[in-house]
């Protein structure tokens, strides 16, 4: 039997994105997507269009240089206003309420679309062309489908955060997370628990208290001290900083990690709860995170 001379190549699953986008009407938005990829084209002397160690290794460096620990800005968008100027990248978002926001980071930690509002669709489409250009000569098509960790109606949120002690992407300091939450109380799962936290944590920025600063060296017209958190750090990437509306934000006495947040959690819950054992799993995206059990 011949060999076919072209062919269809897919993984499922092949990666997580984990970033934040900004949005007019939910502000700073902590997401998690699957990224489900096909590749078609001729073979090669390999008889493969691409070998999957290689699409595992080269595909991913790709996608994740592009998009992954990001915050995603829809540049044309209304409202949004960059600008340059030597190593910092300053993105502004005049909204009109509550979802204004100002962050101030290199430019590795921004991904810009040209769109007006940021959307799955649109990074498929900027991701499949900047993946084809990269690619050998026989692959003539490249797609890419993002889509959410398949949850029913389990509770969850999303979250934005910054890890200014990490040595790697997430102490860049507006990426997220899509992430469940699941609380037991004495080994039964507590809806109420986890209902309270999914609203608590809608759309939310974690920020770490020592990352907190004074109102200093800001210009910008619409916003006040009283209203608005100023945080920033320095990491091995660069300065990093941030203003966030109170409201969008929750303090956290300790770094951001997922270890604390599982703790913070745990004990913030003990608060409302008579059982004499709690458990949380709080998930760092999909399929990852920590667990902390407390007693009383």
């Amino acid at each position: 039997m011949s060999s076919p001379q072209w062919s269809t190549l897919f993984i499922k699953g092949f990666t997580v994105i984990d970033s934040s986008f900004a949005s007019k009407t939910r502000g700073l938005v902590g997401e998690s997507w699957l990224v489900d990829i096909t590749l078609k084209g001729t073979l090669n002397d390999e008889s493969m269009i691409f070998d999957f160690g290689l699409v595992k290794k080269h595909i991913k460096s790709i996608i994740d240089e592009v998009a992954d620990h990001k915050l995603i800005i829809p540049a044309t968008c209304s409202g949004i206003e960059v600008v340059r100027e030597n190593d910092t990248t300053s993105v502004t978002a005049d909204f009109d309420n509550e979802n204004n926001f100002v962050v101030k980071a290199p430019e590795n930690a921004f991904y810009f679309i040209d769109e007006d509002e940021v959307s799955a669709s649109c990074i498929q489409v900027d991701l499949e062309r900047k993946i084809l250009a990269k690619m050998p000569a026989n692959v003539t098509e490249v797609s890419i489908v993002l889509r959410t960790e398949a949850l029913g109606d389990a509770p969850y949120y999303h979250y934005s955060h910054g890890l200014k002690k990490h040595q790697g992407n997430c102490q860049r300091i507006v990426h997220g997370h899509r992430s469940k939450i699941e609380i037991y109380e004495d080994g039964v799962r507590s809806d109420s628990l986890q209902r309270h936290w999914e609203k608590r944590w809608q759309d939310i920025y974690l920020v770490s208290e020592e990352d907190i600063n004074g109102y200093q060296s800001w210009q910008h017209t619409e916003v006040e001290n009283q209203t608005f958190i100023h945080s920033s750090y320095s990491s091995s990437e660069g300065d990093f900083e941030l203003l966030v509306h109170k409201s969008k934000c929750e303090v956290i006495p300790t770094d951001t990690t997922v270890e604390f947040l599982a703790e913070y959690i745990a004990h913030e819950s003990l608060k409302k709860s008579q059982c004499s054992r709690l458990e949380v799993f709080a998930y760092e995206g999909i399929e990852k995170g920590a667990y902390v059990e407390l007693t009383q």
